[in-house]
């Protein structure tokens, strides 16, 4: 048998027009699965709604219960909205899981019964990134260090060693989903699947980042030409629109994202078996 160093990955670009292919055939279920996350955030963005249009901002320090209440109030809502939102990324997943079968909203209640394994991962995952920051900038804080050099140099590796570890751990989620893992287990198997692929899955993730922030400049540009050269009565709306809709764009484009490394990390197992 071949060892893993002799096997690559599926070139590039064939897996863009892979996942691409995929998304575009599903679009409508991905699609659907974000209406019904939005559905269900719609009473959390009411309660925010008639907080902010009834002014009660305003009124926190006449009445300290009452300025204790609207806070309470409104970090639960704002809670309740991100609860929502991470749940219809857990959806996304589970329709792939799925095969694309299923109706959408079965599949958005599913994902609440994976909402603390994820979060838990993800917070495990970004813990894990950001210890080497701390390795290499504690001793900034604990140590008067008056070189310039040597503070920028630590900032580096710093940031180095946080893009490796990154990369490291960037299939967890995708065993957590395919292979029923969680926590150290999902992170191990990560390590295991990215070991000899560091490289390919570094420049798979960088070549997903400037085609996502190209998009996003796209999408951006018409805003400049709305608030220059002049700003008319209706700029602030347009520009408010604008930004929801990219907002909404950014979502739908998630399951394309999720699908590329799918399957880059389909590959990986059948190669690691």
């Amino acid at each position: 048998m071949e060892s893993h160093e002799k096997l690559a990955l599926s070139p590039v670009f064939s897996t863009f027009k892979r996942a691409f292919r995929i998304w575009l055939k599903n679009f409508f279920k991905f699609a659907m699965i974000y209406v019904w996350g939005l559905l269900y955030m719609a009473i959390p963005i009411a309660i925010l709604l008639i907080l902010w249009l009834s002014n009660s901002f305003k009124l926190l320090n006449n009445n300290i219960i009452f300025g204790i209440a609207i806070i309470s109030i409104t970090v639960l809502a704002i809670l309740f909205l991100l609860y929502y939102l991470i749940r219809i990324v857990i959806a996304f997943f589970l329709l792939v899981k799925h095969n694309y079968v299923g109706r959408e909203l079965d599949i958005y209640r599913e994902s609440a019964h994976y909402f603390w394994s994820y979060l838990f991962l993800k917070i495990l995952v970004v813990i894990i990134v950001l210890f080497p920051f701390w390795i290499f900038i504690i001793p900034i804080m604990l140590i008067p260090i008056t070189s310039l050099i040597i503070i920028i140099g630590l900032h580096i590796l710093a940031i180095i060693a946080m893009v490796i570890v990154a990369v490291i751990y960037s299939l967890a989620i995708y065993v957590l989903f395919f292979e029923n893992k969680t926590g150290i287990s999902a992170l191990a198997r990560s390590r295991a699947l990215i070991t000899n692929y560091w490289w390919a899955m570094a420049w798979r993730i960088l070549f997903i980042i400037i085609i996502f922030l190209l998009l996003k400049l796209v999408l951006v540009l018409p805003l400049i030409f709305i608030l220059f050269p002049h700003w008319s009565l209706f700029s602030g709306a347009l520009v408010i629109a604008w930004s929801i809709l990219i907002n909404i764009i950014a979502y739908l484009i998630i399951p394309f994202i999720l699908l590329f490394f799918y399957h880059i990390y389909q590959d990986l197992v059948k190669i690691k078996k």
